[in-house]
């Protein structure tokens, strides 16, 4: 069974950890394969400021992920899933699908009518998760010299 634990000081380690695993999209999301505290505190802080919500993710009472998700995206102002991340030794296993199912069962609960994603456009193994997932291409834009694509799901 997941449960959800709000980020806070207290969890930087452990969401350090989960990032330092997957040294593949920290390449891709930050030019360097490991990330510091410092970096995780900034991205805590870019979640204050976006106004999202971030949880680490436990599977019987062991981290193995993060999720992030905000209500209204900047740009068009609805629901959105800022980041999903599994630790690389829980991936393969299905943790990250029925993460997001149990995230989507929420948003649906809540009234959303759709949720919205941007990933980075060289991340072939997100964005054909994604896909499995139903999301569909509506946009594709550069931000901060990365080429993103925005996806979307109708719920």
């Amino acid at each position: 069974m997941f449960t959800y634990t709000r980020s806070n000081n207290s969890t930087i380690f452990v969401e350090k950890n989960v990032f330092n695993t997957n040294k593949i999209y920290n390449q891709i999301a930050f030019d360097k394969q490991e990330l510091h505290c410092a970096d995780i505190v900034q991205q805590h802080m870019e979640s204050k400021r976006l106004q999202t919500e971030r949880y680490v993710i436990q599977n019987n009472g062991i981290p193995m992920g993060i999720l992030e998700y905000g209500m209204h995206s900047p740009r068009t102002n609805m629901p959105w899933l800022t980041l999903l991340l599994i630790d690389k030794k829980y991936q393969g296993k299905g943790l990250a699908k029925n993460v997001y199912l149990q995230f989507e069962t929420w948003m649906q609960v809540n009234g959303a009518p759709k949720i919205q994603i941007a990933v980075h456009a060289n991340n072939e193994k997100a964005l054909l998760f994604w896909s499995d997932m139903g999301f569909r291409q509506y946009d594709e834009r550069v931000y901060q010299a990365k080429r993103y694509y925005s996806l979307e799901k109708r719920l």
